[in-house]
């Protein structure tokens, strides 16, 4: 009796927010050396969508544990902005480049190698930051929103990481893939279709390089970080171009629900909540911090899970709970 109590007390504690820090102080204790073990010696990491967001925060983060970090987006008064707040960083280079230019991605995957080498900094971590959301009804989406929601979400982060393969694998001691995904990426979201889409095919992409990795005995981590709600430019905006996707199409069947939805989230931003409010949801930095962990340990988890409160135990509830009851529960959040 005292055991069964043992294990549902640890069950209770592994379904808060705090989950995958429990999970990875059971793997310390399990192998210690898989625990939080720092990386040594200068390393260059590449993050994608360093512009704003999630991604301005991982490049400022890397910086200031000694990371020479190369870091790209289309964004470039984002780029110039960056510069100017990181005060001309020496270990900071910038680049103007759409991931979904192959070519483009080629060209700047090269230069950063080959600057890796000229400065003792190899490239060992590849960063997937950069991503794409538009809040619409995915029976509603054309073929070219779907196609550019894939184009920014999956293609780009796997081009890069088969580009960066080589490299990591030569990086000293190993190195890292992580791209962020979402909690989209396992349970879809009312609204968010093409992005849960999207991501859900970039967390396959990443378990297979993953696991492929560990069947060739690689030393290659590959990692997904799952954020819930997060307080970027991104998503503060899909309340509204919502609501205005509704007006503009009053004859769809999703436009009523849909519009209430977004509606009322806009509402809730325009009196001062954000994604971030009340502790709900995960802020950039926070991000930012757990994505920089799993980059700087010798053993990072396969997934960590940026979500906490209402949002994360709605979502395991989603998970764990049969198809017909989870989807009450993600249909009505």
């Amino acid at each position: 009796m005292d055991a069964l109590l043992l294990l549902a007390a640890l069950g209770a504690v592994l379904l808060v927010a705090k989950r995958d820090q429990v999970q990875h102080w059971i793997c310390y204790i399990l192998h210690p050396r898989a625990g939080f073990v720092q990386v040594q010696g200068k390393r260059t990491a590449l993050v994608t969508g360093g512009g704003s967001g999630i991604g301005k925060c991982v490049v400022k983060e890397l910086l200031s544990n000694g990371w020479h970090v190369h870091t790209c987006d289309i964004n470039q008064a984002g780029l110039v902005t960056l510069e100017s707040e990181c005060k001309g960083s020496a270990r900071l280079t910038t680049h103007a480049c759409d991931i979904t230019d192959a070519a483009a991605c080629a060209k700047m995957v090269h230069e950063i190698t080959a600057a890796g080498k000229q400065s003792g900094a190899p490239l060992a971590a590849l960063a997937n930051v950069a991503g794409l959301l538009r809040a619409l009804p995915f029976a509603e989406c054309t073929d070219a929103e779907i196609e550019k929601t894939m184009a920014v979400n999956f293609y780009g982060p796997c081009r890069l990481a088969r580009l960066c393969m080589p490299a990591l694998l030569e990086a000293p001691g190993y190195g890292t893939i992580l791209s962020v995904s979402s909690v989209g990426g396992r349970d879809a979201w009312p609204w968010n279709g093409a992005y849960a889409a999207s991501k859900h095919a970039l967390e396959g992409a990443m378990d297979a390089i993953r696991r492929e990795a560990l069947a060739s005995k690689l030393p290659l981590r590959v990692v997904l970080v799952e954020p819930a709600a997060v307080d970027t430019p991104m998503a503060v905006l899909q309340p509204d171009n919502g609501v205005k996707w509704c007006k503009q199409h009053p004859e769809s069947v999703f436009a009523p629900t849909m519009e209430a939805s977004c509606s009322f989230n806009s509402k809730m931003m325009a009196k001062g909540w954000t994604p971030s409010s009340l502790y709900l949801g995960f802020t950039p930095n926070e991000v930012a911090g757990m994505i920089v962990l799993a980059l700087s340990t010798a053993a990072p988890l396969g997934r960590y899970v940026a979500a906490r409160g209402p949002f994360l135990l709605l979502w395991r509830l989603a998970l764990w709970l049969p198809t017909h009851a989870g989807d009450q529960i993600m249909a009505h959040v």
